[in-house]
């Protein structure tokens, strides 16, 4: 068990359905670990020119939000009346009151959009900023309703080498081990010469990489398989854009699990362009993991 599995999970909630998928995804995390549940939810006050709008608003805000999370805690109590559960309720920024409760968490559970996302966008500004700076793992959730189940259950994991991927391979198998599940490992690798665009390589060439490669993914995932010798490893290499590679190997999953940023990410700015193009694409539940240590400023 490692250290997060014991600490609290905090559920952002607002009442819409990416957060209730959101919040049942957590229920259920938290009643096979025996963790307790922390519900943040937050509201900020209209503007009216540069003056918020006040009382009696704020009333009118504070009781509303608080009826979300209290609504949103008798659905964990009638799920799983075992699972501890406390709320809290804040004016500010919804990812500020997030982050803020994330700081002694163990998991942040988040859906990836709120009531109004940005059309034609699957992600959100609260959980792309969550995702990006929270000190601990964030999960994101999809409202994407009935799903396919793979058989066996797997999780997937993306690598590239770095040490923020070798934090996800970590977690990815202490995940696949606790939930009894095979794990996929994928590195996608890329010839990039043609103006962004991925070109074919001689098949010679291509062999000879494809070679280094699969020895790269061998020595990323062998300290991991001797400790958890009952997973089965399913190792894949494949010429390809990483964050697409990975979205397609999501179907059927029970979970995918990225680094927050890859080789060349710059420290505590930005969520790496894979991890964002999964956290898009995805079809199932999606953890960002950082390296452990690294606690990005928000």
């Amino acid at each position: 068990m490692t250290t997060s599995r014991t600490q609290t999970i905090v559920v952002g909630v607002d009442g819409s359905a990416a957060a209730g998928a959101a919040l049942d995804w957590a229920v259920e995390e938290a009643a096979r670990e025996g963790r307790p549940l922390h519900l943040v939810s937050a509201y900020s006050l209209p503007m009216t020119g540069a003056t918020p709008m006040t009382v009696p608003i704020e009333v009118d805000l504070a009781k509303s939000t608080q009826e979300v999370v209290d609504e949103a805690a008798a659905r964990v109590r009638e799920q799983a009346p075992s699972v501890q559960v406390t709320t809290t309720v804040r004016m500010a920024n919804a990812s500020v009151a997030i982050l803020d409760a994330a700081q002694e968490a163990g998991t942040v559970v988040i859906g990836s959009r709120g009531h109004r996302p940005l059309r034609g966008a699957f992600l959100g500004s609260t959980a792309l900023q969550v995702a990006t700076h929270a000190p601990c793992p964030t999960v994101v959730v999809r409202d994407l309703g009935a799903r396919p189940v793979a058989s066996p259950r797997r999780v997937v994991v993306g690598t590239d080498g770095s040490a923020t991927s070798q934090a996800a391979i970590a977690y990815a198998f202490a995940e696949a081990d606790a939930r009894g599940c095979e794990l996929t490992v994928v590195h996608a690798w890329w010839v990039d010469l043609s103006g962004g665009r991925l070109i074919d390589v001689p098949a010679s060439t291509k062999q000879e990489m494809e070679e280094r490669q699969h020895i790269m993914l061998a020595e990323d995932v062998a300290g991991f398989a001797e400790q958890y010798p009952d997973v089965v490893v399913h190792p894949v290499v494949v010429q390809d854009e990483p964050g697409a590679a990975i979205a397609r190997l999501s179907v059927g999953a029970e979970l995918v699990v990225v680094g927050s940023r890859g080789r060349g990410g710059f420290r505590s700015l930005l969520l790496g362009s894979v991890s964002q193009h999964v956290l898009q694409n995805a079809e199932c539940p999606v953890v960002v993991v950082r390296p452990q240590g690294d606690r990005a400023e928000y």
